[in-house]
């Protein structure tokens, strides 16, 4: 088992129509020091530390820790947001601390203009951004049917073929609370296997992602994203390593 991304928080300063965040049936709260010191101790997909599932990772008060931990740890942190908290100081911070890229959501006009600053300030940080001209609705846990956007992608059940990378690759998500899930789409938890603290790395690294359960039947990521997955973090893994590389 390897990690694919780490809930930094659950807690959101947004409440989109087409996000499952603003009804989570979970608690909404900051990975504690103690869950995170423990995460960073497991293996991660090409070392990619991604610090988001369903949240601001932003409203974290211990971002910085997270990220020289991080660093320290020879892992390539980053997180995506939706910028609305996100200033030139705080990036500054940030980079200083270990973020090696980042992913800008264009949720707000404000961030294509941070998006913008970004790019001219480290022309060498990986910038990635999430279009919200195509909406999808979480293999069926939104309602997507008053939300306005040029491409909505509605499941259905059986929608698309071939399996996920989560059970080609043995991949987990670990939530807020520590819990290892067996899906990025999963908003709620229900696709909990064990519990972080409770897992040795070598029980974790012998772990195999083999849960089917409800949101596999409507997800549309399948095996068409397989080698688009492999191509990312891959590409990610070799820029983020060049970008921390760089003389401060």
């Amino acid at each position: 088992m390897r990690i694919y991304q780490f809930e930094i928080t659950s807690i959101c300063n947004l409440g989109c129509d087409y996000c499952p965040q603003k009804a989570l049936r979970r608690p909404k709260l900051h990975m504690s020091r103690e869950i995170f010191d423990r995460v960073v101790e497991f293996p991660f997909f090409f070392n990619i530390a991604c610090g988001h599932h369903f949240g601001e990772p932003l409203l974290h008060p211990d971002l910085l820790y997270i990220a020289e931990r991080c660093r320290e740890k020879g892992l390539f942190f980053g997180f995506s947001t939706n910028a609305e908290l996100l200033t030139m100081d705080i990036l500054d911070d940030l980079v200083k601390a270990g973020l090696s890229w980042i992913k800008i959501s264009f949720h707000t006009e404000r961030a294509e203009r941070i998006y913008r600053e970004i790019i001219d300030r480290y022309p060498m940080l990986p910038v990635l951004t999430s279009e919200l001209d195509y909406i999808h609705d979480w293999a069926g846990q939104v309602d997507v049917s008053r939300v306005h956007s040029k491409h909505i992608y509605s499941s259905s059940e059986d929608s698309g073929s071939g399996d996920c990378i989560f059970h080609v690759e043995d991949l987990c998500v670990i939530d807020s609370e520590g819990r290892i899930l067996a899906c990025c789409m999963d908003a709620h938890g229900v696709s909990t296997m064990a519990t972080i603290t409770d897992m040795t790395e070598v029980e974790f690294m012998n772990m195999k992602n083999n849960l089917y359960f409800h949101l596999c039947r409507r997800c549309h990521i399948k095996a068409a994203e397989i080698k688009g997955e492999y191509n990312l973090f891959e590409t990610l893994a070799k820029k983020a390593e060049d970008f921390l590389m760089q003389p401060r």
